[in-house]
Order: structure tokens, then sequence, then C-alpha cells
């Protein structure tokens, strides 16, 4: 009896003592945030999920965010080192807020889209506030309901530097969702010699079959149009709207085709270019000279012009003179609902959209800001910085989903000229019977 009275006084004792460090910690104790990018999962990810935390009435509000691996790459150590100290700088300047970071795949298991959408079913504590997203995954973000429309009058310091098709990039039926934060753009590139003789090439179609110059683009598709040939059919007057093709443009469409037609038969232009899906496929040919200049993304000629001083750059040839790309890239967009969370996330944009701030992080990913000021000041005054400049003024977004039926039918009609089976005209009609034009 006495032992068993003994061995109660001990559990007593012991508990009273769990209870008393426990109450002994601060609410900063058992919350602590950092900058620093550590890879998380929701359910259906490989990592454990890290629960919103929720703050006490009287500590600070902690604001998630999920940062996209290609923003803060493993050989990329200066990115991650650059979003810490912005975020540090931040929190300084908001002592209400602490900032939590998470590094999340696109794609596959744990990828960003995925947790998002297990999450908000069986964990919406697991969810952020804010995340990085391209054009692609917004679309779906809206259609599935799993972020937040954002209003606009929140970012009328920054909005109004935005260039016009940048801004469109983040908007869904005239509604924005998207801030646009880090982008890319499509142009050529190709090898000048060390004397500059070659610098100032033209690359109009005319140029192209007079002074017989090839370049090569990423012109297969699974599904849908391949981006060249869709900038070229915008620049010869053919129209997208919201990122689909409805009813084709005929002489747009034959004008394009005719000039392949023509390339295809001076053997300019071959049908291996179907064989590249993505323009990455082709950087070594850049690199070593065996391709003399190809269609490529903006970010790849930023990587490649370090060991190629003598790489130029135009628009994606056309019919007739003039800037015409594509645009794609990260925007940040709100997943939180909750109305204090979405201040202190709109609070944290208007910070990252500094121009000081987002030129310096663009710089380091080798991405393009959406804001003309950050543009002009991350080059200065140098011949790439008006380049880009006259292209994000004139830039179209993506096509959504494939863009539908009529892209599909282009694509065909392009391969199949391409490939030497059909002519302009025989092409055109095909996909006009296709789309029932």
């Amino acid at each position: 009896m006495l032992n068993r009275l003994l061995q109660s006084i001990c559990l007593l004792t012991i508990g009273l003592l769990v209870l008393v460090s426990c109450a002994g910690q601060s609410a900063a104790d058992q919350l602590t945030t950092t900058p620093a990018l550590t890879e998380t999962a929701a359910p259906g990810g490989n990592t454990p999920v890290v629960p919103l935390a929720t703050p006490t009435p009287s500590g600070p509000m902690v604001l998630t965010i999920w940062i996209p691996e290609p923003l803060s790459p493993l050989n990329n150590r200066d990115a991650a080192t650059d979003i810490a100290q912005q975020i540090t700088a931040f929190e300084a300047s908001e002592p209400d807020i602490l900032v939590e970071t998470r590094l999340k795949k696109v794609r596959d298991i744990g990828g960003i889209m995925e947790t998002l959408r297990t999450a908000s079913a069986v964990a919406p504590g697991a969810l952020p506030d804010l995340v990085l997203v391209r054009r692609e995954d917004l679309l779906t973000a809206v259609q599935s309901g799993l972020i937040q429309p954002l209003d606009e009058r929140t970012y009328t310091a920054h909005l109004a530097d935005f260039y016009p098709g940048v801004l469109e990039l983040g908007k869904v039926n005239g509604q924005l969702y998207g801030l646009p934060y880090a982008l890319d753009v499509s142009h050529l590139a190709y090898v000048g010699n060390s004397t500059g003789g070659n610098s100032d090439l033209q690359w109009q179609f005319s140029d192209i079959l007079e002074n017989n110059q090839p370049f090569v683009f990423a012109a297969g598709r699974t599904s849908g149009l391949n981006d060249v040939f869709l900038i070229q059919y915008l620049a010869a007057g053919g129209v997208a709207m919201d990122g689909t093709i409805g009813s084709l443009n005929a002489n747009a469409l034959r004008s394009t085709l005719t000039f392949y037609e023509q390339a295809v038969a001076a053997e300019l232009l071959t049908p291996s270019l179907l064989d590249y899906t993505v323009s990455t496929d082709f950087s070594d040919g850049l690199s070593n000279g065996t391709i003399p200049a190809a269609v490529i993304n903006a970010s790849q000629y930023l990587v490649l012009r370090e060991t190629l001083p003598n790489l130029q750059v135009a628009p994606v040839p056309t019919a007739s003179e003039g800037f015409t790309t594509l645009v794609d890239g990260w925007m940040w967009v709100m997943v939180t609902s909750n109305a204090d969370q979405q201040t202190a996330s709109a609070r944290f944009i208007n910070w990252m959209l500094d121009a000081e701030r987002q030129g310096h992080f663009t710089e380091i990913v080798h991405l393009i800001p959406s804001q003309r000021d950050a543009v002009l000041r991350r080059w200065e005054a140098t011949p790439y910085a008006e380049f880009v400049n006259n292209l994000m003024d004139r830039a179209a977004i993506p096509l959504a989903g494939g863009g539908g039926v009529a892209a599909r039918a282009m694509q065909t009609a392009f391969a199949a000229v391409l490939q030497g089976q059909r002519t302009a005209d025989e092409a055109t009609q095909d996909a006009l019977a296709q789309v029932g034009g």
C-alpha cells in the first residue's frame, strides 16, 4: 500500500513539472519562423505536413509562403540567400508579421498544384497564404477555386508600371488573380563573329529566304500549337482571345504556312524541327556552334551569353519588321481567404515588387522583371534592355490548355507543310475544314 502511494506521488510530481515547463515557454518559443527555404509536402507528398500555425492574440501574424524550386534551385545559393534577405528586411519593416517559407516542387508528388488540391480538401491548415505559379497552373487554380481574386486597388503603385500583355498574364475573364513577378519571353539568338560582321542580320521571312539563313525552334507538340508558329500567326493578323484561338484567320494562316513551304523547298528548314519540343533541346548546339540560330527563351540567353559574348538577339522571325513574342512566368497568387492574412499577404507582395528588389532577384535567377522600371534599372542603358523593353511591350500570353480545336488544326497543318505532305493552300483548307471555318 505504501509503495503504491509513493508511486502515485512520483507520477503527480512529474506531471506538475511538465506543466510548469510548458507554461514557461513563450508564444515566440513555441512558434518559430525562418526565412530559410525548407521543403515540405502536404498529404500525398514525401515529407510530413507542417500545419499553418495560429498566432496568439498578442503574438505576430504568421505568413506562410511556398517558393517553387525553379526560383531557388539547389545550384543557385545566391537565389535562396536573396529571398532570405528580402524576407528578413520585410519582417524588420513589419514587426507584426513573421514569414515562413517552404520550397516546393512544381510537379510530381508533393508538387504545388497537387498539394494545394489535396490540402484544400483534407488539411486546409496546411495551405499557404501565398504561392508563386505559372500561367497554366493559375488557370487550373482558378477553375478549382484554390486561389482568391486580387483587389487591383491594393496594388495601384505597381500596376501602372506593368507591361500591358504582362498584366493579362494574371487575369482570368477580366479578373486579376496573379501579380506577375519573374518572367520569360521568346526571341531569336544567333552567334555573331568577333568583329560583329553579322551582328545586324535581318530575320524577316524575306531576309531568311534571300540570305539562306536557317534557324531552329521547338516545333514539336503532342497537343496544341507550338509557340513560334503562334507568334508568327499573331504577327500576320491572327487573333487569340484569353489564351484561345476561336475562328481561324485564313489569310494569316496561309501566309505563314507559305513561308514554311518556301523554306522547306530551299532546304533551310527540315522536318527534324518536329523532334524539338522545348528550347533547351538545342542549347548545346548554340554553345558549340553546330546550330547558328535558334528561338530560345530570355532565361536561356542570359545564361548562354556568359560564355558566348558574341551571341546576338533578334525578334522571332515574322513576315514584317516588328517585335512580337509570348510571355510567361511566375506570378504571386493568394490562397488564403482570411481577411487579415490577405492584408498581410498584400503588404508582402508590394514589398517584393519594389523595382530594386525585384530587379536584383530576377537577375540572379536569369529572368525578366514584370515592371518596366525594374527592367530598365536592371540592365541600365544596354542594348538588351531596350530589346527586352520592346518585346515586353508587344507580348501576348500563351494559349490555355493547348488552345482548343483551332490550335490543334494549325499544328497539324504546319507539320504537314514542314514534312512536304501538303502545300500551304492545301494545309490551310484542311485546317479550316477541321474547325468548320
